[in-house]
This record gives C-alpha cells, structure tokens and sequence, in this order.
C-alpha cells in the first residue's frame, strides 16, 4: 500500500485520533494494539508516537475534568497530536467509568456500591436472577467470562 495523501492538518487530526485510541486500547482491548499500530504506516503517520502511548502526565496531573489546565497544556504544545490524543483518551477513559457498562468490574451486583468480591468486568449491575430459582435448593449454571464483557454458561454439564 502506498502511503494515503493528507494534508498536515488532516495528519493531525487522525494522529490525534489514532494515538487516544491506542492508549484506550491497552486499557479497554490489549490484543487490538497491534492492528492499530499497523495503521500507522499504512496512513503515514509519525511512528514515534506509539512507542509508548501512554497518557502525558501533565494531562494526568491536571485530570479529565479541568478544562482550563488541559486548554493550557494544550496551547502551551502548539496543540501536537500526542498532546490532543491524550486529552482524548483520560476523558473518555473518565466516561467509561461511569456509562453503565462497568468496564472495571468494580461496581456490585446490585449496582449500588463497590465490588468487594468476584469482581469482573462488563458483569450485571441490576441485581436480575432468574425467576423461581432459589440457589440453596437448585442448581444454577456457572457463568463465566473472557473479561471483555462476553458472559457465557454451560448447558450440559455431563461428558
């Protein structure tokens, strides 16, 4: 493949786009990195960037929800993509906490506090159960996950 046409400014933006959804990626989906990465080239961009994608520590310091800290980090670095791609990644990594999904696995079964025990990501927050199925009386079926949020169980249990 030949490297795409793009202007320095669509450069820019795509840069910046690429580089907030490789630091998501290794939070949210570690395997998807390397796909991403492989763009890079395909699209021309600056390889230096995901050598180490990670989110700037002044970004960090200033945290996703002080607009006036991050415009000033912002402008302070000519808006580089690194910079803008950061300030991307914490404030969606910051909205992902508290969509609903429960990305961390960190929110009870009940949905009204902390996971203390088993917990696991993208798991039930409403408390449903089965109707009539009472646990002390009958069996249930194990549910599990390969921790992206795919829940699975088995329907027979004998060989």
């Amino acid at each position: 493949f030949a490297p795409l046409p793009f202007t320095l400014l669509d450069n820019a933006k795509v840069t910046c786009a690429y580089y907030a959804g490789i630091i998501i990626s290794n939070i949210v989906a570690p395997e998807a990195r390397a796909v991403l990465q492989s763009t890079f080239s395909v699209l021309n961009l600056d390889q230096s960037l995901i050598q180490n994608p990670v989110i700037i520590q002044d970004i960090t310091a200033c945290g996703p929800s002080d607009a006036d800290c991050l415009n000033q980090i912002a402008s302070d670095n000519e808006y580089h993509p690194e910079i803008m791609g950061s300030i991307v990644a914490i404030q969606i990594l910051d909205w992902l906490k508290d969509d609903g999904w429960n990305m961390y696995g960190d929110i009870n079964r009940n949905g009204d506090g902390v996971c203390t025990a088993n917990c696991r990501p993208f798991s039930d927050t409403t408390g449903y159960e089965p109707e009539m199925c009472d646990p002390t009386t009958r069996w249930q079926r194990l549910q599990e996950d390969n921790g992206k949020g795919f829940f699975f169980s088995y329907d027979h249990v004998v060989p």
